[in-house]
C-alpha cells in the first residue's frame, strides 16, 4: 500500500501534447480548496475575510450591518445568511454598484437590476435569507438575493 502523499511528489502529465510533471499540491490545489469560512457576527463589521467568507449574524442579540471594504480586490466572493430573527443589513461602499438577481416568489426584485452609491442597503430578518456577490471591479459588484430588501 501506498503511503500518504505530501505534495511533493512529481506527477507526469499530458498538456497540449506535451509531457510535463506537476506536483500532487499543484493537482490538489485545483480543488478550489475545502471548507469555506463562516464567521458568525453579533456586532457592525467590514466585510473584509477571504474569499468565500459566510458571514452570519448567529448569536446576534440586536441589528447586525455588514459594510463591504471598498479596498476588496476584485474577485472575492462573500455570503451573508440571516440565521437569528433580527435585522441583518449589508450596505455598498459610497460610488459602488451591485447588479444582482433576485427572485423571492411575489417580491421578485428583478433580473439585472442595479443598485448603488452607498446609500441603500439590504436588510432582512427572515432566517434563511442570503446574499451571495462577488466583486468584479473596482467599483462593480455583482450577485443573487433571496429574502432580503432594499432600502434607499
Amino acid at each position: 500500500a501506498a503511503g500518504a502523499l505530501d505534495g511533493t511528489e512529481l506527477v507526469e502529465i499530458e498538456q497540449g501534447g506535451e509531457s510535463k510533471q506537476t506536483t500532487t499540491q499543484d493537482i490538489a490545489d485545483l480543488g478550489g480548496g475545502g471548507a469555506l469560512t463562516v464567521s458568525p457576527q453579533t456586532d457592525n463589521f467590514t466585510a473584509d475575510g477571504a474569499s468565500g467568507t459566510v458571514y452570519t449574524n448567529e448569536g446576534a442579540a440586536a441589528a447586525v450591518t455588514a459594510t463591504l471594504d471598498p479596498l476588496t480586490e476584485n474577485g472575492v466572493k462573500y455570503v451573508f445568511l440571516v440565521m437569528e430573527a433580527q435585522d441583518f443589513s449589508v450596505v455598498l461602499p459610497d460610488g459602488h454598484t451591485l447588479y444582482y438577481y433576485s427572485s423571492s416568489g411575489a417580491n421578485d426584485i428583478g433580473k439585472g437590476a442595479a443598485v448603488g452609491d452607498g446609500a441603500w442597503d439590504m436588510v432582512s430578518s427572515e432566517n434563511g435569507s442570503i446574499i451571495e456577490i462577488t466583486k468584479v471591479n473596482n467599483e462593480t459588484w455583482f450577485g443573487w438575493v433571496l429574502g432580503f430588501a432594499f432600502n434607499d
